[in-house]
């Protein structure tokens, strides 16, 4: 490990360096700014200073003359400089993790090109630029949109090298849809294409398709495969020297090994990487790959290590501003202070993670209004101006009716004051009384918003502890959740892990709903983390026992009895011999194939306070194909609702779920939510609603 802080002492060190050549750099840039008479050339310049500022990570200040520079690009309508501008924000808000920013000076940037004035270039890259943005929000239908676009635009200039990029871009995309066949398609096209009609076909290309290969074969689990690409692609950048490459080589081969569990040799790898990011000052670069080693260093139980190094990393992008990096590293280091058995400083870094995602997510780019009245004040003052030549001929024809019309106007407000003075003290009574009630209304608004404010805070806070549906898909392919809470927290929750081959999922019911009930859930999500990270149990009944044992031993901490706890329904299924075993506290769990249910009652103990604490029963079943398994609280089957109005009760559940077998899985989830809420129509849902589908 004291290579890699040494690492980290050189980075330093080089980037000490780099800052005082750049220094040199920006008095240079300034000189020849404040020597430019035309404003199109100071407006360069301050694009110049502001990518300056990018190099050395100081984004405030990249911003800073990137808006100075749009303001003067709007002043002297120049549209390609405005272009410029937008397109310099954009690129600067996409590297510290503000897409919403990004996408909306890119729009902004692109309504100036003009594609008859010889920007096709320009015009195709910015919709390639739009298109990784949709991409990265997951608004893949948008992405598409704008990749054809860009498409479009090469074949219309017949530029098919153009077209050939724009395609290999695209592969990201279809790579995150999951269209993997589609995907293929298109890098066999490009490597068909081009060495047919390119003699410069050459390795920089090829690199380039062996690096979309590895992505394709990654995101389908096939890490062997993926390696060996990697390594290819890594063998064919060193004959090219190409120093870029080769990095972004070792970094693909050090994830296949990570995901390989060979961590030494990841280690070995993405070593050399983060060389590379040093050699090529590469800030960002450096804290992912920071990141990934920290992830190394948890997988091999280093803790401490992984925290000192992560605390550095985080420092560093704290200092450059880099949002995102600044999220990742956060959460890393509230796993590794969990692991620590340090929950206070585990929960205050989380926190500060799901603060930051927020300042992301409900940021709105800086509004330019002063910008665009800069530009039009000479404009308005000159409307004004032919305004009040007009009006110079008007009224010396109506002076004369202006002085009688004050005379009577004088009259008028006499009596106004008059009348005035009657109604005063009738309202100085009524003013004395209302402010007392408003005062007493204020008062009740401001505890009441303060209180929801809290509610939303935890509902950020219980959401974050969610695995997304994403991530359950990726490990259960064939998987639901349908999730509704009563309120806007819940004492519902559900849980997933994976270790190996081994996905462990659960359906947890805490005693109550709303805040009470989600202060459980916090409690139990814990626990069950806890007995399976900390304590290395998989399996269910196992797991349930030390979890009460946890659960049990926070509650006892407070002065009151506490006798609130958690009913479960926990699986442990292994995806290659396909073998499931299962646990249940309260909550049983229902197996259905060939129009057959199947099911397991649970051992009637919560887990949490009971007179008679006994071992929680293993059960194993061998599932056959094209079986379904299913998890709940008990929310779906207590509903009230229909007509005449009664709970819907477990047995009508389970003949909804056998009615619904021939769907796909996930038309079943859209199928229940579907019912639910037409049962219950304008009833109060009566409690949280958790239901969970897996197909075998």
């Amino acid at each position: 490990m004291k290579k890699i802080f040494l690492l980290i002492l050189l980075f330093n060190l080089f980037r000490t360096f780099c800052f005082s050549q750049n220094r040199n750099k920006f008095d240079s840039l300034q000189t020849q700014y404040k020597l430019c008479k035309a404003d199109t050339q100071k407006v360069i310049y301050l694009r110049k200073i502001a990518y300056a500022y990018t190099e050395i990570s100081e984004m405030g200040k990249a911003f800073e003359y990137a808006n100075k520079a749009l303001v003067l690009a709007l002043t002297t309508k120049n549209r390609y400089h405005i272009y410029r501008s937008y397109l310099a924000l954009g690129l600067f808000s996409n590297s510290i993790g503000k897409i919403a920013d990004a996408l909306n000076y890119y729009t902004k940037g692109l309504s100036y090109l003009d594609i008859e004035q010889n920007k096709k270039d320009e015009t195709t890259f910015m919709y390639v630029k739009i298109g990784q943005l949709y991409n990265e929000l997951e608004n893949y239908k948008k992405s598409y949109e704008y990749y054809d676009k860009a498409v479009l635009l090469a074949k219309q200039y017949k530029d098919t090298v153009i077209e050939l990029q724009v395609l290999l871009s695209k592969i990201k995309v279809l790579v995150n849809d999951n269209k993997f066949a589609d995907a293929n398609k298109i890098v066999n096209h490009i490597d068909s294409v081009g060495n047919l009609k390119y003699k410069d076909w050459n390795s920089n290309k090829k690199l380039f398709i062996l690096q979309e290969q590895w992505l394709i074969e990654y995101n389908q689990k096939h890490y062997e495969t993926a390696n060996k690409i990697g390594l290819q692609s890594l063998s064919l950048a060193e004959k090219a020297k190409d120093k870029g490459f080769v990095v972004s080589s070792n970094y693909l081969i050090a994830k296949s090994y990570y995901k390989l569990k060979d961590y030494e040799k990841a280690k070995k790898y993405i070593d050399k990487v983060i060389k590379g990011d040093i050699e090529f000052n590469d800030i960002n670069g450096l804290m992912e790959h920071y990141n990934l080693l920290s992830e190394l260093l948890i997988e091999e139980k280093k803790y401490s290590t992984a925290k000192e190094l992560l605390l550095k990393a985080l420092k560093i992008a704290n200092e450059g501003k880099i949002i995102n990096l600044e999220i990742e590293l956060l959460k890393n280091l509230s796993e590794v202070t969990e692991k620590l058995n340090d929950p206070a400083q585990s929960l205050l870094y989380f926190k500060q993670a799901v603060l930051l995602k927020d300042s992301l997510t409900n940021n709105k780019s800086q509004n330019i209004i002063s910008e665009i009245q800069t530009r039009t004040e000479t404009e308005q003052a000159q409307k004004e101006i032919e305004i009040l030549n007009k009006d110079k001929v008007i009224k010396d024809t109506q002076f004369e009716k202006e002085k009688t019309l004050r005379y009577a106007l004088f009259g008028v407000l006499a009596l106004m004051i008059l009348l005035a003075g009657i109604s005063y003290r009738s309202y100085k009574r009524k003013r004395k009384d209302n402010l007392i009630i408003n005062k007493q209304k204020h008062l009740v608004e401001e505890k009441n918003r303060e209180i929801l404010d809290s509610i939303e805070y935890a509902l950020r806070i219980q959401t974050a502890i969610l695995p997304p549906q994403k991530i359950v898909r990726q490990y259960l392919e064939k998987s639901f959740i349908l999730y509704k809470p009563k309120d806007i927290v819940a004492g519902d929750f559900y849980w997933m892990e994976q270790i190996n081959d081994l996905v462990l999922f659960a359906a947890c019911d805490c005693t109550g709903h709303g805040v009470p009930g989600a202060m459980v859930s916090v409690v139990c999500h814990n626990a069950l983390n806890r007995a399976v990270r900390e304590f290395g149990l998989t399996q269910p009944a196992a797991i349930l026992d030390k979890t009460a044992e946890i659960v049990l031993e926070n509650f006892s901490k407070s002065e009151d009895e506490i006798h609130d706890g958690m009913d479960i329904s926990i699986c442990a299924l292994n995806t290659k011999t396909r073998l499931l075993e299962w646990a249940g506290a309260n909550n049983p769990i229902w197996l259905i194939n060939n129009g057959i249910l199947i099911e397991t009652k649970a051992d009637k103990q919560c887990i949490g306070h009971n007179d008679n604490i006994k071992p929680f029963t293993n059960h194993k079943f061998k599932m056959e194909s094209d079986t379904s398994i299913y998890l709940f609280s008990d929310g779906f089957a207590d509903q009230f609702g229909g007509q005449p109005e009664r709970k819907l009760t477990k047995n009508r559940f389970k003949e909804l779920l056998l009615s619904i077998q021939q769907l796909t899985i996930q038309q079943q989830a859209l199928e229940l939510d579907k019912f639910i809420t037409n049962y219950k129509k304008e009833i109060e849902q009566t409690d949280d609603i958790l239901v969970i589908g897996v197909k075998v």
